[in-house]
């Protein structure tokens, strides 16, 4: 076994020698006995793996610090949303927020294809131009097309 392919099997497996494949084991067994870089290199992941493992860990807390925690919710009491009255038409904004959406898309793809139809006509402005601020570059494109 390589040193590039302990490393491979190091970080995939982690550094219980016990959890690797027999073959992988047994080759890498081999090499740890021959190479002070692969000894060093376990001991790093298994320092990592240690560190990992206890920052992982469940904190301790107190018995009675978990018993105060539980008894906050009881404190204070819950609030229930308000009735509707029957057939009332109020609706949730989100009603009148996605029609008026729909309706400002709507328009804009009808104005669109009108605009975008006629663009190409004589005497038609160059909108663009209106937008950006320059009617007079609007209205002398217009003029050219018109000639």
């Amino acid at each position: 076994m390589r040193i590039d392919e302990f490393e491979q099997q190091l970080d995939a497996r982690g550094p219980s020698l016990a959890g690797w494949p027999i073959v992988a084991r047994l080759r890498a067994r081999r090499l740890l006995a021959r190479s002070p870089e692969a000894q060093a290199r376990l001991e790093e992941a298994a320092v990592f793996d240690a560190r990992l493992a206890q920052a992982l860990a469940p904190l301790d807390y107190s018995a009675s610090l978990h018993v105060r925690l539980h008894a906050i919710p009881g404190d204070f009491p819950r609030r229930s949303a308000p009735a509707r009255e029957a057939g009332s038409l109020r609706r949730p904004v989100w009603y009148v927020g996605s029609a008026v959406a729909v309706v400002s898309l709507a328009g804009g793809v009808v104005l669109g294809a009108v605009i975008g139809r006629d663009a190409g006509a004589p005497g038609a402005l160059d909108l663009a131009a209106l937008a950006y601020g320059q009617p007079s570059l609007a209205l002398a494109l217009s003029s050219e097309r018109v000639r």
